[in-house]
C-alpha cells in the first residue's frame, strides 16, 4: 500500500518522458516547462499521496532542482562545437570575407545556432562568427556572445 513498484514506475517513465521533451523546446520556454516537469504531484490532490506516498516521494526527491538550467548549459555547449567547426570550415575553405556571410547563412543545420535555430551570426567588421548564450531566463542573453575570431 505504501509502495507499489509498478506504479512508480508507470509514473516514472511519464516524469522522464516529460523532461526529455524539454529537450525540444526553444531556451525561451525551457525554464517554465522545467517547473511545471519539476512540481510533479503537487498540483494532485492531497488524498492521491494515500496511494503510493513512497513511491511519489522517491520520483520527487530523485530529480535535481538544476534541470532546466542545465539544459540551457547543455545548449551553449553545443552552440560553441557548432561554431568551432563552423569556424574550421570557413578556414579550411578559405571563404573571402565578401562570401563569409553567404556561406554561415548556407552552412546547414550542423551549423545553426542551437538557441534560436538559424544561422550563426557574422560580423564583418570584426570577422568574428558568434552566437547569444541562452541565459538563466531562457531567452539569448543580450551582452553574453560566444565568438570566434576568424
Amino acid at each position: 500500500m505504501f509502495y507499489k513498484q509498478n506504479a512508480t514506475l508507470n509514473r516514472a517513465w511519464d516524469h522522464f518522458r516529460a523532461t526529455a521533451d524539454l529537450d525540444r523546446l526553444p531556451p525561451s520556454r525551457i525554464e517554465a516547462a522545467g517547473k511545471a516537469t519539476r512540481s510533479g504531484f503537487a498540483g494532485d490532490p492531497w488524498w492521491s499521496w494515500l496511494y503510493n506516498p513512497v513511491g511519489k516521494w522517491r520520483l520527487l526527491v530523485g530529480e535535481p532542482d538544476s534541470m532546466p538550467s542545465d539544459r540551457l548549459r547543455v545548449r551553449n555547449v553545443e552552440g560553441t562545437r557548432r561554431l568551432i567547426s563552423l569556424q574550421r570550415r570557413v578556414l579550411e575553405q578559405r571563404v573571402a570575407d565578401a562570401d563569409s556571410e553567404s556561406f554561415v547563412d548556407k552552412a546547414g543545420p550542423a551549423f545553426r545556432d542551437p538557441c534560436v535555430d538559424r544561422p550563426m551570426n557574422w560580423d564583418a567588421a570584426k570577422r568574428q562568427l558568434y552566437f547569444k548564450t541562452a541565459s538563466e531566463s531562457g531567452h539569448a542573453d543580450k551582452d553574453c556572445r560566444l565568438l570566434v575570431q576568424l
